[in-house]
Formats: structure tokens, C-alpha cells, sequence
């Protein structure tokens, strides 16, 4: 759950560190579920409904579980996870069908088309609402693409960054085992969340957010790794898992750090090497992020571990090189859409542990060949020979944050829903009340900074007809 503190924290507000004019943007945030360091959530509108979607900067379709879903590995949910609801929406199906394939799984269905809303920016957007599903056992409900249209397979309509007019989006990833909540920032930076100056790299294709790694080199015991066949290019992808690189540089790293021998796609580790382990440090032209052993160790719950950088296998794109949620957690990210330019800065965690997992401890450790993880990960926007599968499966969680009420009630001295059932007198009825509830969730800034024109909208597309008195 999203905590207050982590938002206030954010709406300090956002210092812009990127290269363009902020007085003309909307500048948004949203509050990130952590779910055990394998998959960050937020939850997002999608054709009037509410659902939990991981963010995914390493493709571009929009796609929701659907009530039809069938699937052969349980990933069409289980009962009572989410779901699209097509009576309820105020999308429309245009008639069309869709597939989509990453290195996890692939997913096909049906095309509507209605707003979409994510951290308070709208757009209309052709989503995907799914028939099929493999390889996706997620505790979302679906898949929110951030990627260029040149790689959307919904290839009418189908880019949210594009309609939505997103200049940028920035990312802070929190350690599971601190706590704290993770926060995406569109058109804008929380300087709060990083440390130095963040450095930019530029983007070699309008496709991914994909860039040269050359003449970059990883740094761990004093030992110097370079990065090799850097000209096929690396992407940072919020939608992968790990770190991945080529196999003789995992080999290379996961030896200093510890790991054991390569099973099922990833490197067995010691939890005890989360509390001992010796930072991996990445450094690209001026960029140089510290990734700590709580970044690259990944509990898997049942007191084994595995390392969170492992082989790229065979990349159907060409890629080298993934930079994933493990490298992800150690630097603060901006995708800079208008500018052509991915920008890093090392990310700022809290110090204290809170969540304590079973392993972390050298006592409960059976020694640095822990076993195999029984349930693996892998990139979800690229196709790749190695056998791991999608993130773990675990309870659905949504995402809340206490609203302000008297924020709400004080916001504007006329239809503050912005309904046309929902325009009674200054202040919201307890129906409209309920309906805000659901902007507050999804964007950060209402209901704890400001109550502005762009919350009084999201209200009406999220409050049903006939919902208010």
C-alpha cells in the first residue's frame, strides 16, 4: 500500500532536471506497489474502470485481463482478481482483434476503444481486453505498454505515450525490504529520490528506449568487466525483471558476487549475500550507478535467493543488453519522450529494513549454492531461449491513499464532480465522495497537494451515470 509519507515526500514537488519548457506541462505522479522486488504496479482507469497494471517502458500495447480470458498455466487470474467488465465500460469494441509476444508469454483478444488514464493523464486510447493468455501469472490485471508506436501490435490508435501528449516519465524503485513505495512522475522529476546530477544518454531508436552501451564498463571486488558487442545496442525496461547482459558477463559478475552455477535461466545465491555483498557498479560514458547486493540478491520467499542479473539468451531484437528492475532499483530513471534520452541518477532507499525475508539472515543460509528459485522471472517484452517464465503470482493488491477530504470539499465553489448527475451544490455527496476516491488512487497529486482542474476531470470519467444524488 501506497503511504502517505512517500507521496508528501514526492510533492515536495518535482524539480525538472530534463531538457524542455515545464510551464506549459502537467506534471503528474503515481504510487508504486513493490511486489517483492519482481514487479512494480499502479493502479490506472481504463475505460471508466479501476484496475492494477504493471508498467512496462520496454513495449507499447495496453491490454486488461477479460472476462472471457482462457488460458492453459492460470494466467487469466483466479477467482476474484480483476478483470474488464465490457457492460460497465464506457470503452467500445471497434471489431478488431489482436497478439501481442514477449519473452514471457503471449496474449490476444479483442480491441476497444475508450480513455485511458494513468497517474491523472487521460488519453483515447485502442486497449486490448484479453481471450488468451501464456506465461503472464500476474497479480495485475494487466499490461500498460509506455514504448514508441513503432513496436505497438495495436497499430490504430494504440499509443498512450503518443495521445497522451507524455513529455517524459520518471521512475523510483523501492527495496522490498524497506518498505517504502515506489513513485512514477510524468513531465517532471522527485528530486527527493535521487542523489548527483542525472546524466543522459541518447537514444538510438525510436522504438524502445534503446541506447549504446559502448564503452561501458561494470566494476565489482576491483575488478574491472567491460561491456562487450555493445553494438547491438541495450534498452532500460521497466518491464523486466532483471539485469540481463551477455552470458559471459553474467557468468563474469554473478562469480564476484557469489552466485552458484546458472539453473533454469538464473543464478542461484545466498540470502545471505543481500546483507554482505559487494556493490556492482555500472558506469556508461558519465553515468557510474552503484547497485548494492539488497538490489541484486531477489528472495524468493522460502529462504532461497537468486541473483538479479543473469543471461540475456537469444534476444529475437538483436539486444545485448537489458537493463531491468534490478539495475532499475539502484538508479532513478528518466524515459525523456521529447528529447530522444534516457537519463539515470542514483536512487536515494531508506535505510531501515522493515520487511525482514525468511533467508536474509547468514544463520538460515545453507550456503552460497542455495537452491534453484521456484518461481523464476523474465523479461516480458523480449523473446528469449532461456527457460525462465513470468513474475511470481501473488494476492492482488490495490493501491490506496487516504484522501484529503476537506481538500475535495473545498476545491471549487461550483460542480465539483463535474458530472452531469454529480453537480450539486460546493460541496461532493457522499456517491461523488466515493467516485473521487477512485482519481485519488491513480493519481497522487489529488486529494494530497491539490485538487485541480485535472482531478475535477478524471472524477467524471470514473463517477458512473446515475451513481450521485
Amino acid at each position: 500500500m501506497g503511504s502517505m509519507n512517500a507521496i508528501m515526500n514526492a510533492m515536495d514537488r518535482y524539480s525538472l532536471d530534463i531538457q524542455m519548457n515545464s510551464s506549459s506541462l502537467s506534471r503528474r505522479s503515481a504510487v508504486l506497489t513493490n511486489i517483492k522486488n519482481e514487479l512494480y504496479t499502479t493502479s490506472a482507469i481504463l475505460g471508466g474502470q479501476v484496475f492494477d497494471f504493471d508498467l512496462d517502458t520496454g513495449s507499447s500495447d495496453v491490454w486488461v485481463r477479460g472476462p472471457n480470458c482462457t488460458s492453459t498455466d492460470g494466467s487469466c487470474g483466479v477467482s476474484g482478481q480483476a478483470f474488464f467488465q465490457p457492460t460497465a465500460s464506457v470503452a467500445t469494441p471497434n471489431g478488431t482483434t489482436w497478439t501481442t509476444n514477449y519473452g514471457s508469454g503471449t496474449v490476444s483478444g479483442n480491441v476497444y476503444t475508450g480513455v485511458a488514464t494513468l497517474a491523472g493523464m487521460s488519453a483515447t486510447v485502442s486497449f486490448g481486453v484479453t481471450t488468451t493468455e501464456r506465461g503472464f501469472n500476474l497479480p495485475s490485471a494487466g499490461l500498460w505498454g509506455l514504448a514508441f508506436p513503432a513496436i505497438n501490435q495495436i497499430k490504430s490508435n494504440g499509443n498512450f505515450v503518443q495521445n497522451g501528449q507524455i513529455q517524459s516519465m520518471a521512475f523510483y524503485f523501492p527495496n522490498f525490504i524497506n518498505g517504502d513505495s515506489g513513485m512514477m512522475t510524468f513531465n517532471g522529476v522527485d528530486a527527493t529520490k535521487f542523489t548527483g546530477t542525472i546524466q543522459y544518454l541518447p537514444l538510438s531508436a525510436k522504438t524502445y528506449y534503446q541506447f549504446s552501451p559502448a564503452g561501458g564498463v561494470f566494476t565489482v571486488n576491483g575488478q574491472a568487466i567491460p561491456l562487450t558487442n555493445t553494438t547491438n545496442g541495450a534498452i532500460a525496461d521497466t518491464g523486466t525483471t532483471l539485469l540481463l547482459t551477455p552470458p559471459g558477463i553474467a557468468a563474469a559478475l554473478n562469480a564476484q558476487i557469489g552466485s552458484g552455477n546458472l539453473t533454469n535461466g538464473v543464478y542461484p545465491i545466498s540470502c545471505a549475500i543481500m546483507e554482505t555483498g559487494p556493490n556492482v557498479t555500472l558506469t556508461i560514458g558519465a553515468v557510474s550507478i552503484d547497485i548494492t547486493s539488497q538490489e541484486y540478491v531477489i528472495a524468493n520467499g522460502d529462504g532461497t535467493c537468486f541473483s538479479g542479473i543473469s543471461s540475456i539468451g537469444t534476444i529475437s531484437t538483436g539486444l545485448a543488453y537489458i537493463f531491468g528492475d534490478t539495475f532499475l532499483r539502484a538508479a532513478y530513471s528518466v524515459f525523456d519522450v521529447a528529447n530522444m534520452q534516457v537519463g539515470f541518477a542514483q536512487a536515494v532507499h531508506p535505510t531501515a529494513i522493515v520487511n525482514t525475508l525468511p533467508g536474509m539472515s547468514a544463520a538460515t543460509t545453507t550456503g552460497a549454492a542455495a537452491a534453484a528459485p521456484t518461481t523464476t522471472v523474465a523479461p516480458k517484452s523480449t523473446t528469449t531461449t532461456t527457460t525462465t517464465t513470468t513474475t511470481t503470482t501473488t494476492t492482488t493488491t490495490t493501491t490506496t491513499v487516504a484522501m484529503n477530504t476537506a481538500a475535495v470539499l473545498a476545491a471549487t465553489t461550483a460542480a465539483a464532480c463535474v458530472h452531469s448527475v454529480c453537480t450539486s451544490g460546493v460541496n461532493l455527496n457522499a456517491n461523488c465522495n466515493s467516485c473521487a476516491m477512485n482519481v485519488c488512487v491513480v493519481d497522487a497529486y489529488c486529494c494530497t497537494t491539490a485538487w485541480d482542474a485535472i482531478c475535477i476531470s478524471n472524477v467524471a470519467k470514473v463517477c458512473p451515470m446515475g451513481t450521485c444524488a
